[in-house]
């Protein structure tokens, strides 16, 4: 795999790897509606595309738990799996500064259809390394109206704690902080 991470980008019970998330994160989006140019005035194709420009000291990852469609929300449970140690972004960092234009598809005679690309795609060469650690996970399980929230959190000397209300114990040794409830995650920048 790519990233050094994981296995085959589906798992057995139906889960994703973070990198899965992350790179359907970063993929360029066609724009339904087009990009109008502010120069010429003429709609064109377009895309959009996210980027990290710049590595953050700490990293706070939110997984989309809930579906909203006309018939209601639903809670997403699929299982992502993700490193507790060594998670590298460094791959996902773009070089250069976004542009407000999205990148516009097409030939034209107006200027400004090459010189605007949304986020640029070139990625870091490599200066900044992006690798992370996980200290913190807040999980919610039950559904969007009742629902509950936890948490694990990791000290400076490596020990896990769960935290349940009023109620905090230590985690046994080696036992996993992923599960289908996992929410957001916490990690900081190695080095900082």
């Amino acid at each position: 795999r790519r990233h050094g991470f994981g296995g085959d980008s589906m798992r057995a019970g139906g889960g994703v790897s973070i990198y899965d998330c992350l790179d359907l994160f970063v993929k360029p989006e066609r724009l339904s509606d087009g990009w109008k140019c502010p120069k010429c005035k003429t709609q064109r194709k377009a895309t959009k595309r996210f980027g990290i420009s710049k590595l953050p000291r700490v990293l706070v990852v939110h997984f989309k738990r809930f579906r909203f469609t006309q018939m209601g929300s639903r809670k997403i449970d699929t299982m992502v799996d993700f490193p507790t140690h060594g998670l590298d972004i460094s791959g996902y960092l773009v070089q250069g500064k976004s542009q407000a234009a999205p990148k516009a598809n097409g030939s034209s005679s107006c200027s400004s259809s090459s010189s605007s690309n949304g986020a640029p795609s070139t990625p870091s060469p490599g200066n900044e390394r992006g690798v992370y650690d996980l200290y913190a996970v807040s999980n919610h399980s039950g559904s969007l109206g009742f629902g509950h929230y936890t948490a694990y959190a990791k000290t400076e000397g490596g020990q896990w704690y769960n935290f349940d209300d009023s109620i905090v114990s230590k985690m046994p040794k080696g036992a996993p902080v992923q599960s289908k409830a996992s929410y957001l995650l916490f990690y900081k920048k190695r080095g900082e």
